[in-house]
C-alpha cells in the first residue's frame, strides 16, 4: 500500500515536472515535492536552491526527509 502510494505522488510529480521546464524535484517523506535546483548531494544532506530566491541562497535538507530526488535528466535517486 505505501509502495503504491508512493508510486503515484511519483507520477503525479513527474506529470508536474514535465510542464515545470527543466529543473530538479525533491520529494519528502512527508509526500512534499519540491522544484529546486540540487547542488550537493551528501551522505547526510542535501543542498539546494529554489527558484523564487536568489542562487546564492542555498537551502539544505536533512537526506533522512527525503524519499527520492529527481533531477531535470530524468534520473531518480532514492534514499532510503
Amino acid at each position: 500500500m505505501k509502495i503504491l502510494k508512493s508510486l503515484t505522488l511519483l507520477i503525479v510529480a513527474l506529470m508536474g515536472w514535465a510542464g515545470a521546464g527543466a529543473q530538479d524535484m525533491i520529494i519528502t517523506k512527508d509526500a512534499d515535492t519540491i522544484a529546486c535546483k540540487i547542488r550537493e548531494v551528501g551522505t547526510d544532506e542535501i543542498k539546494y536552491t529554489l527558484p523564487d530566491y536568489s542562487p546564492d541562497v542555498l537551502f539544505m535538507m536533512d537526506a533522512a526527509k527525503i524519499t527520492s530526488a529527481i533531477f531535470a535528466t530524468g534520473q531518480v535517486m532514492d534514499f532510503v
